[in-house]
């Protein structure tokens, strides 16, 4: 068949070609069992087999019987179309003189100069973020580390090989004699050999300081930080703040990375044995929805299993721990009653506000900030106002439809006032006599012990919501936000689902631990 269709090529032209194969049914049937989206493509594959996918395993596109397959795409989707252009690229760059490489990297600088400020992008803020968030994450410096060791390996067959004499060489060509020399004279770089200095500094400021003052790059303190063991590799550098505000506290005996206590051995970032309390610090831009092992029920499984065994799990998002870190750490003092600032409620007085009046109050001592009530109750200690509790009718469910059915809708304290949430609690009931009562703990921050104690009653274990992330803003935006409905009336296009327009828009999904409804009935 082959010799066949070999032959009838040969001696038909290109227009007559596929005419001609049709009238032999068998040869064309034959030709038609091959891959190929045109009758061109289909003999082109019988006479030239295995050239239609490239080493990747990835389709060629073809472009005609003549010319065959090219490469499986652009650069920005095909490895064989950017092997191809690096190694022209190489090539070129390897004809330029002295002069011709001067003049690029002049030209580069200036370019660098006018818009980022800079003459190396790599020195920007921004740039020096990216590359720090990017290094902290240890999936990312696994996946680097391993990618260099498999390129040694093939170009050297050996996944550790360092060719020293060319990396003293490049130094000296772009130096001088005295670099080395020089180098180990500066002051800023002895520091960082200096295990006790470096330390002094670890323990006031925070790496990105550390390098701004010995005018280095935090890449470098990190390698003489770690080079030391002054930290431990691989940690996110707001990971290890918190680690240390818990030792602050007299707390040592902390467990890192444990993959030990949950049945799923699920990761737990801290665990405080004393306490039975475990902490995970989520940084935003590693925990949305397009992270592979993120879905739906990632954190909220993690909460449901640490419950199970009795642990209480505190989920910390880093746009909390970055924006809100006073509350976040006044919320971890309450949760180890290592709150030194106490008063107790008899010692307070009952005062009426206006929502008004707390705005402040709640933005400062909440995690989730004011949200307008209507009935607002406030403790007073010495002319102080050290406790709140808002009320309003119901804002969601068929609550809203009932008489006398009320939301208690924030509960704060700037200090740990005890016996405060029941004597404010109880003012409201004696003042409105509610025929019913709900509320909602956040599982990021609570197992609901509060409401337990004030005799309220797990109705509902609500599944996880979402909100949205702004990447280079970390900032978390409620989904109602961008509803399809506000979506639609900002231009977007009707057609398409929220996910379809957010996504293209750049916004990425962060899914959250779940809520528990709390309700309290009165006879």
């Amino acid at each position: 068949m082959i010799k066949q269709l070999q032959l009838l090529v040969e001696t038909t032209s290109s227009k007559q070609l596929s005419s001609k194969l049709k009238q032999n049914k068998e040869l064309f049937a034959f030709v038609q069992s091959y891959f190929g989206n045109t009758i061109s493509e289909k003999i082109y594959n019988v006479l030239h087999p295995n050239l239609n996918v490239c080493i990747h395993n990835n389709h060629k596109k073809f472009v005609s019987f003549q010319q065959g397959y090219k490469n499986c795409g652009r650069a920005s989707v095909c490895q064989c179309t950017r092997d191809s252009v690096s190694s022209s690229v190489s090539k070129s760059k390897q004809e330029y003189s002295d002069d011709k490489k001067q003049e690029i990297n002049h030209k580069r600088s200036q370019t660098c100069l006018s818009k980022y400020g800079v003459a190396n992008v790599g020195q920007s803020d921004t740039a020096k973020k990216a590359h720090s968030d990017f290094y902290n994450n240890k999936h990312n410096v696994n996946r680097v580390t391993q990618q260099i060791k498999n390129t040694k390996e093939l170009r050297y067959g050996n996944e550790n090989y360092v060719n020293t004499e060319k990396m003293k060489s490049t130094w000296k060509l772009r130096y001088g004699i005295d670099y080395w020399a020089n180098r180990c004279n500066n002051e800023n770089l002895l520091t960082l050999h200096n295990k006790e200095d470096l330390d002094q500094l670890f323990q006031l400021y925070s790496i990105e300081d550390i390098s701004s003052k010995l005018n280095v790059h935090p890449q470098t303190v990190y390698k003489y930080l770690n080079k030391h063991q002054l930290r431990s590799p691989f940690k996110s550098l707001e990971e290890e703040e918190l680690v240390k505000f818990i030792q602050s506290l007299g707390i040592n005996n902390i467990v890192r990375n444990t993959r030990t206590l949950i049945p799923s051995k699920k990761e737990i970032d801290i665990y405080l044995p004393d306490f039975n309390i475990a902490f995970e610090y989520n940084g935003v831009y590693w925990h949305h929805e397009l992270i592979e092992h993120i879905d739906k029920n990632y954190h909220y499984n993690k909460f449901l299993e640490c419950q199970q065994k009795d642990i209480q799990l505190i989920t910390i998002f880093s746009t909390f721990w970055k924006s809100k870190p006073n509350i976040v750490k006044q919320i971890i003092r309450n949760k180890l009653k290592l709150q030194a600032n106490s008063v107790y409620a008899r010692s307070c007085n009952i005062v009426l506000l206006t929502s008004k009046d707390i705005r402040e109050f709640l933005n400062t001592n909440h995690i989730q900030g004011y949200t307008p009530a209507s009935i607002v109750y406030g403790l007073s200690y010495n002319n102080e106002l050290v406790a709140v509790m808002t009320f309003s009718k119901p804002r969601l469910g068929i609550g809203k439809l009932e008489d006398n059915c009320y939301e208690l809708v924030r509960f704060a304290s700037s200090k740990r006032v005890v016996g405060g949430a029941g004597k404010l609690l109880k003012a409201f009931e004696r003042d409105y006599l509610p025929k019913k009562l709900i509320s909602y703990s956040d599982n990021e921050w609570s197992v609901g012990k509060l409401y337990q104690s004030l005799n309220f009653t797990l109705d509902t274990n609500i599944k996880p919501s979402y909100w949205y992330v702004k990447p280079k803003e970390e900032r978390l935006i409620h989904r109602f936000n961008y509803s399809k409905q506000k979506l639609v009336k900002m231009g977007f296009d009707p057609n398409k689902s929220e996910k379809q327009i957010t996504s293209e828009i750049g916004l990425l999904k962060i899914w959250d631990c779940g809520k528990m409804k709390w309700i309290k009935e009165y006879k």
